[in-house]
């Protein structure tokens, strides 16, 4: 829920300001999302044998995040 929230707020961002604003709020929802949850999480599955699941997480965990961002891009269009 967080990286997708930090996408749509990204895609926001994106569509209505200029590229210095994006780099600033790029950086700030750095700090907000990370990947580094999300590879922890599949690494822990993994780790327990759930390998399909960590797949199947990683992979939802970038479209969603996708089409979050672009939701935000279009809200803010």
């Amino acid at each position: 829920i967080v990286n997708m929230t930090g996408a749509l707020t990204l895609g926001l961002i994106a569509s209505s300001a200029g590229d210095s604003r994006t780099i600033l709020g790029l950086a700030g929802l750095g700090a907000f999302t990370t990947v580094s949850g999300v590879v922890e999480d599949a690494a822990t599955m993994t780790e327990r044998g759930r390998t399909r699941a960590a797949r199947a997480y990683v992979t939802a965990t970038i479209v969603l995040g996708i089409i979050a961002a672009w939701v935000g891009l279009r809200i803010g269009i």
